[in-house]
């Protein structure tokens, strides 16, 4: 354990290391407020983002780490200048987003998922929304394939939805909807494993059964159709909160892989990949961990709580 932060009076529900930063970290809570910190060299709050009516549910970086969009309780999106904590745009929907993010290839164009059961694209420049697609049940979860081609969405009815998504005309398509279980689906993380010169695409599912999956995506060389295989599941408690698990972030480059997870026990769990086997626990928290963030080298793990808590996690010298 390195830092402490306890800026928050309620809930943190979403944290996130800047992109290709080690130190700074942004952090969303109910309260209302996201807070910009370092992390690494000087722990330290340095701006707050104060814009929404009610708790923040989930925001974004661009991959500039000058631009955060927001969505919250109140059902407004807020884009965000990080350099001088000003609101430069708000949008409201007609229902609340659970989930946003940007799109990886294009920052100028993001993507939320609403209660409603839409997945949406917007223009970051207008705020306009550009396509709709309805699904089957409030959504709470997004997540890109590697080029940005394939989206993956989960619902509080416990389905994956695969999306195909063609940057040139907007156009989204609905490729598979699958039944993981059947409760909400809270968090769901892409990456790519290499091994023995293969590409394994593997999907990290959390969800409110007690259980984070990983399943693979295997798509047929001449169909072309996309099928989703359960590879494994690892019992964590997981019960009614909307807790986040995450790969670590150097997964794809290195043997013994790992992924890091928040319970509703208070502790942050780490499980080896291949195994599904626990081989560290972080004590610390006195409130369910809701969410899990690595900077992009590993040097640090954020983990933050239902009392408002974030804890900074230094990774020792000797760890593998």
């Amino acid at each position: 354990m390195q830092t402490i932060f306890t800026f928050h009076s309620q809930p943190v529900t979403r944290i996130k290391f800047a992109h290709e930063d080690k130190d700074l970290l942004g952090v969303a809570s109910l309260d209302g407020i996201i807070s910009i910190c370092h992390a690494f060299y000087q722990p330290q709050r340095i701006r707050t983002l104060q814009g929404h009516e009610a708790g923040v549910l989930d925001f974004d970086w661009s991959m500039s780490n000058e631009i955060i969009i927001s969505t919250g309780l109140d059902s407004n999106i807020l884009v965000w200048d990080v350099r001088n904590g000003k609101c430069i745009r708000r949008i409201t929907e007609d229902s609340i987003c659970d989930s946003i993010l940007f799109y990886p290839h294009n920052n100028n164009l993001f993507f939320v998922a609403n209660r409603k059961g839409y997945l949406i694209i917007y223009n970051l420049s207008t705020g306009k929304s550009i396509k709709r697609l309805l699904l089957s049940a409030p959504l709470q979860s997004l997540e890109f394939n590697y080029n940005g081609s394939i989206i993956f969405v989960g619902d509080k009815n416990g389905a994956v939805h695969v999306i195909e998504y063609v940057s040139e005309s907007f156009s989204l398509r609905l490729l598979i909807k699958q039944n993981i279980t059947k409760k909400p689906i809270t968090s769901i993380q892409y990456k790519v494993w290499l091994t023995n010169k293969e590409i394994s695409p593997l999907l990290l599912v959390s969800s409110c059964d007690s259980h984070l999956r990983l399943i693979s995506v295997n798509k047929d060389v001449k169909t072309k159709v996309i099928r989703l295989l359960l590879q494994r599941q690892i019992k964590c408690q997981i019960t009614k909160d909307p807790i986040r698990s995450s790969f670590c972030p150097l997964i794809s480059q290195r043997e013994g892989a790992c992924l890091v997870t928040g319970a509703e026990d208070g502790n942050v769990y780490l499980f080896k990949r291949e195994n599904g086997v626990c081989i560290n626990t972080l004590l610390g928290h006195s409130g369910s961990v809701l969410d899990v963030s690595w900077n992009y080298d590993e040097s640090l793990l954020a983990s933050a709580d239902k009392t408002g808590v974030v804890i900074i996690w230094k990774r020792s010298s000797d760890a593998t």
